[in-house]
């Protein structure tokens, strides 16, 4: 099972309410955003979902938040942001940026 998700009109109230998950601000066409996608799979957890937030249509979301440049991980535990990180990044370092190295250390090291 994938806990890296969509994030969605129907879905996003509950994703912003979670005690600890991740928002991946990103747009579709860029490749380096693009090319995070194994790096996705490989940090995401059940107790840490990636809520993948495509900026085109969460605009509100992504100045809330103030982002300026994707890709950009922030997470947010109980609606406060705990960690970020931006650019491309193997899944260790983003773990690592991210405060999650010591949670989930399934799935190997990837790019």
């Amino acid at each position: 099972m994938s806990f890296v998700i969509d994030l969605t009109v129907h879905n996003s109230a509950v994703a912003l309410s979670l005690r600890d998950c991740v928002l991946y601000f990103y747009i579709e066409l860029y490749k380096s955003c693009n090319r995070m996608a194994p790096i996705l799979e490989g940090v995401a957890t059940r107790e840490t979902p990636i809520f993948r937030v495509d900026v085109g249509l969460f605009p509100g979301l992504a100045e809330r938040y103030s982002v300026q440049s994707v890709p950009l991980f922030l997470r947010v535990s109980s609606g406060v942001v705990t960690g970020s990180a931006k650019g491309w990044m193997s899944c260790i370092d983003l773990k690592t940026r991210l405060g999650l190295a010591t949670m989930n250390t399934v799935g190997g090291q990837h790019g």
